[in-house]
């Protein structure tokens, strides 16, 4: 009898792990023709379109089942509906790739309609909540790249989002910014007019203007995270745009097919040619910008699941200026002044990006910032010296000012645990500040006068450490919570700071156009840069 007892009660119990036994599937979704990953496709159940995901960054997905057959749909703007039927007998990890539709169904976009309302603190809004509604017409706004010519201006205000997004009053530099994974100093373009990076070059871009996760740290203005292009794999392309003021040219290839690839892209201005031409004959004062950019980046897979890649990006910046004063009485005098400002962004990365299982991803990464301010400053002076119009004075000044930081980055990625999407990590920067060198020169020839000195002030170097830990919980399909841990340290003139940092936010959508939110977070900020013309 007890034997017989027991025999049932173990049979229940395999009988009642075997139907609540879960299977994972997870994997890429891809172009077909160009390889590339598709960001943001809609992964889900055929039959319930509440049991889906978007793609991440890199076209991954992982979707949790409780039965073994399963109709596994893939839509995305642009390109035919791919649908699997899939018979699960364990974790199953798949790669999609969708072909390009040559027509696709006509869009009305009515702006009666409802609007994209994001609920939570990211320019993506809600994941789920995207996988949701992927085809219904209104979630055309919610493709990540339509953004990008709006947030890489860095408007302070911007209104062309309807006011959703906001900078805390800063200027419109003040964006923590970060180009694959490494952070950029100043963001400021001579031009206004000219984006901060390509947007032919961009494979992603997030924009937190909020309670933003505890990743992202020590500073208390929104962030803008840029994931850069890759190149295709498999085939040669490129595209080049002239025009009377710029240049832009884009070019990917493959270095060893179907495994490494290379991307480059660069875009030259030079406005300063027409804009000098114009202005400097009819004004005293005139200006004289220029700028450029260059980008490039390899990729490579070493196995199913390693893939390393290295990033490069600058920026060059230079304006001049000019101002003429001229007298005519006694003598012919007149004095002119040129100031030349540069400002160079250089940025280096190496990530390796490995993959545990389909729920565990980790990405190490080695990143170099530089950031270098260079103004000059040539004043003459010119009048009548035995009849001849010479130079009696001058003066020549030359200030620089450069930050460096090398960091080391891991970042983990968790999501076995169903209705979690856990992200952890660490960091160590260390920061190299020279605030100050420069070199002041004044000669008078009349007066047989000089003087020439050079001042250097001494750097600081200072080491700053991270550890955060975040989670986003879907606890139902209304209400979903961000939990987010953020530690820190900084190090600088034998003192050390802490700070932890709390992140919480709780999102509960009331209906398909009205959310309520709640958040506490705390920021604590170690460095502070002052903006302006002179730094």
């Amino acid at each position: 009898m007890i034997k017989r007892t027991a025999l049932i009660l173990i049979t229940s119990f395999i009988f009642f792990i075997s139907s609540a036994q879960e299977y994972t599937v997870s994997g890429y979704i891809k172009d077909a023709k160009k390889q590339e990953p598709i960001i943001g496709a809609a992964v889900f159940e055929a039959n319930t379109v509440t049991n889906g995901t978007p793609t991440d960054t890199e076209g991954y997905f992982s979707l949790d089942f409780t039965k073994s057959n399963i109709l596994l749909k893939v839509g995305y703007i642009g390109f035919k509906d791919t649908v699997l039927d899939l018979h699960l007998t364990g974790d199953t990890s798949i790669t999609v790739f969708m072909q390009s539709a040559t027509e696709i169904e006509e869009v009305e976009i009515d702006k009666n309609e409802i609007k994209w309302k994001p609920k939570d603190n990211s320019i993506a809004g809600n994941q789920k909540d995207a996988s949701a509604r992927l085809f219904d017409k209104n979630c055309l706004m919610e493709n990540i790249k339509i953004y990008v010519p709006h947030f890489i201006t860095l408007k302070p205000e911007l209104t062309n989002l309807e006011d959703l997004f906001y900078t805390k009053g800063k200027g419109s530099n003040q964006a923590l910014t970060f180009i694959d994974g490494t952070r950029m100093y100043s963001t400021n373009q001579v031009l206004s007019f000219q984006p901060l990076v390509d947007k032919n070059s961009i494979k992603s871009i997030k924009y937190f203007y909020g309670n933003y996760p505890a990743k992202y740290g020590a500073y208390l203005s929104p962030v803008l995270d840029i994931s850069m292009e890759e190149g295709d794999e498999d085939a040669f392309s490129g595209s080049a745009t002239i025009s009377l003021i710029n240049t832009n040219i884009n070019l990917q290839a493959p270095v060893i097919k179907g495994v490494s690839s290379i991307f480059v892209s660069g875009n030259f201005n030079y406005f300063n040619n027409a804009y000098a031409d114009i202005f400097r004959s009819e004004n005293d004062l005139w200006t004289k910008p220029s700028s450029y950019d260059i980008f490039a980046k390899y990729s490579h897979k070493l196995s199913e699941n390693d893939k390393v890649y290295a990033s490069f990006f600058t920026t060059n910046n230079k304006n001049e200026y000019e101002l003429i004063n001229e007298r005519l009485d006694d003598i012919v005098y007149s004095s002119e002044m040129t100031t030349s400002e540069k400002k160079v962004n250089t940025l280096l990365s190496a990530h390796w990006e490995h993959v545990f299982s389909p729920d565990f991803v980790s990405d190490v990464f080695l990143s170099f910032s530089k950031y270098k301010l260079n103004q000059e400053i040539l004043e003459d002076t010119i009048g009548l010296v035995a009849g001849t119009r010479s130079i009696i004075a001058n003066a020549n000044t030359d200030i620089k000012s450069t930050n460096n930081d090398i960091s080391l980055n891991l970042n983990f990625k968790y999501n076995a645990i169903s209705d979690h999407n856990i992200e952890f990590g660490a960091s160590a920067t260390n920061h190299n500040f020279m605030s100050s060198e420069g070199n002041l020169a004044i000669n008078d020839f009349s007066n047989v006068f000089s003087f020439d000195t050079t001042w250097q002030e001494d750097a600081i170097n200072a080491q700053e450490y991270i550890v955060f830990a975040q989670d986003k919980y879907t606890f139902s399909d209304e209400l979903d919570f961000f939990l987010g841990m953020h530690f820190s340290a900084f190090v600088s003139d034998n003192k050390t700071y802490f700070s932890v940092q709390p992140r919480i936010t709780a999102n509960y959508e009331l209906f398909d156009w009205v959310s309520l939110n709640a958040s506490y977070s705390n920021y604590k900020q170690y460095i502070h840069f002052v903006s302006n013309r002179y730094a």
